[in-house]
């Protein structure tokens, strides 16, 4: 292709071209000036590689392939341009010229107003009730939901409100006021079905989890939404209604009913299961809630390759870890005894392989078989550390009497321990928080009531002692 005056001339108002020499040869290269491709209106030339090869291009070369590249820029511009009338073109250049003119970014003005206005035509509209159904299965695909009772309640969440809450445009819900009108009233509307404060405190928990899954659904399209307008919208101390039951007392598990369940649970005293079948020993289970503080749905997660023998540590994938922020690792002499507990637990459990689960059973099993041995035990769990009195005939429920205990009883004891100073066993904080992964919540699980001597007697209990400082503790309840 060889190019006439009047093309040199095109391409040298746009380019400038200039002689260099490499590695002995002589030759052209050519650079896009930044300035005149903008005012041509060549916008891909703009910050264009210089055009060379190790000094052998010929000026020639240079020219016909500027020529090239403006063609190009050309045939972009016109299919462009062919998708707006005259009037249309004008109406554009009439709205970013002052921008233009004050040195501003045209570009980036156009991103951002296409960003604000999709905002408004493309989510503020949409009742929250369109995005549920996929909600609901990204959840259960993803196994953020493991329990049959999450995807309930929040099944039941939305039975009650898919005319009224889920009706609402996210919109409403892009401004605090009026997103935090819609759930106190959502919140009011259930007070006496609900009645404790937990349970709409739960009510409330589902409904942010909904949000800020919306949120991030929607970021792309530069969702109006954010983690401090969800905080805003779903401020339990501006929501929540008055009047709701308090929530229930912390209570720690005390060292008679740990060492009853301890025993039970390993050795299947409770002996069958509701098939008639021998069950499977708990022992790795009921020896991680005890002496890790580990929660219930996610020690059911876990398998035991997660304690190495050999070097004494124990790594949970942050997948299985509340927070899913990072490995929970830490080492198994940083809590007494531990590590004899869990060769005493891998010998009751038969040995396992480190692919098989720590457990073998479900955890509906494990609640049922625990609220059964604990009603045949009423004279041991029915006490606590603040009323050492014992009721025969009341029936214990678990799930509202004694919530977390034995997680309680972990983070008690060890804070406790740890401000004993010379006598705390090296139980620090630290190892604590890491552990039991918790930081911000630690006074939900402390029980005030519980004393020095119980923490000190709980870290010194072994598998050799346990059935022993069980029947000491039988008999104080008994003679108190």
């Amino acid at each position: 292709m060889s190019l006439n005056r009047e093309q040199k001339k095109e391409v040298e108002a746009l380019m400038t071209i200039s002689s260099q020499e490499k590695n002995d040869k002589k030759g052209h290269r050519g650079r896009f000036r930044k300035r005149d491709c903008e005012k041509m209106r060549y916008p891909s030339l703009i910050g264009k590689e210089p055009i060379q090869r190790q000094g052998s291009r010929s000026k020639q070369e240079v020219y016909e392939e500027a020529w090239r590249l403006m063609e190009q820029d050309r045939k972009t511009c016109t299919a462009a341009e062919a998708s707006f009338s005259d009037i249309e073109k004008e109406m554009i250049y009439a709205k970013l010229l002052p921008i233009k003119q004050a040195g501003g970014d045209y570009l980036a003005a156009i991103d951002a107003g296409w960003k604000s206005s999709r905002n408004k035509t493309g989510f503020e509209h949409i009742p929250l009730a369109d995005f549920w159904k996929d909600y609901v299965t990204s959840k259960i695909k993803n196994r953020d939901w493991k329990r049959q009772n999450t995807i309930t309640a929040n099944d039941r969440i939305w039975r009650l409100e898919k005319d009224r809450l889920f009706k609402q445009p996210l919109g409403i819900f892009t401004d605090a006021v009026t997103g935090r009108g819609q759930i106190k009233a959502f919140l009011e509307r259930h007070k006496c079905k609900w009645k404790a404060r937990k349970s709409a405190l739960s009510a409330l928990s589902y409904i942010r989890g909904f949000l800020t899954y919306i949120k991030a659904k929607t970021d792309a399209g530069g969702t109006l939404l954010n983690k401090a307008l969800i905080n805003e919208v779903c401020d339990y101390e501006a929501v929540l209604p008055e009047g709701l039951e308090p929530e229930q007392p912390n209570r720690a598990a005390t060292l008679a009913q740990i060492c009853s369940l301890i025993d039970a649970l390993s050795h299947g005293l409770y002996r069958t299961n509701n098939r008639g079948r021998e069950v499977q020993p708990k022992a790795a289970e009921i020896i991680l809630k005890c002496f890790m503080g580990a929660r219930s749905e996610l020690v059911h997660l876990w398998n035991w390759s997660i304690w190495n023998r050999e070097t004494g540590r124990i790594t949970i994938p942050k997948e299985m870890t509340k927070m899913k922020t990072h490995n929970q690792v830490f080492k198994v002499s940083e809590i007494p005894f531990l590590e004899e507990w869990l060769w005493w637990a891998w010998e009751i459990d038969g040995r396992p392989s480190d692919d098989q689960p720590i457990c073998r059973s479900g955890r509906g099993e494990t609640e049922r078989l625990s609220k059964k041995w604990m009603n045949m035990n009423k004279h041991i769990f029915s006490v606590s550390h603040e009323n050492r009195l014992y009721d025969l005939e009341t029936e214990i429920k678990p799930a509202k009497t004694h919530r977390n205990h034995i997680r309680s009883a972990f983070i008690t004891y060890a804070q406790t321990m740890t401000g004993l100073g010379a006598e705390s066993m090296e139980i620090t904080r630290a190892s604590i928080v890491t552990i039991a992964e918790d930081k911000h919540c630690w006074d939900s699980y402390v029980d005030p009531n519980a004393d020095q001597e119980s923490a000190k007697r709980f870290f010194e209990l072994t598998p050799d002692n346990y059935k022993q400082i069980l029947k000491e503790e039988i008999d104080k309840i008994e003679e108190y």
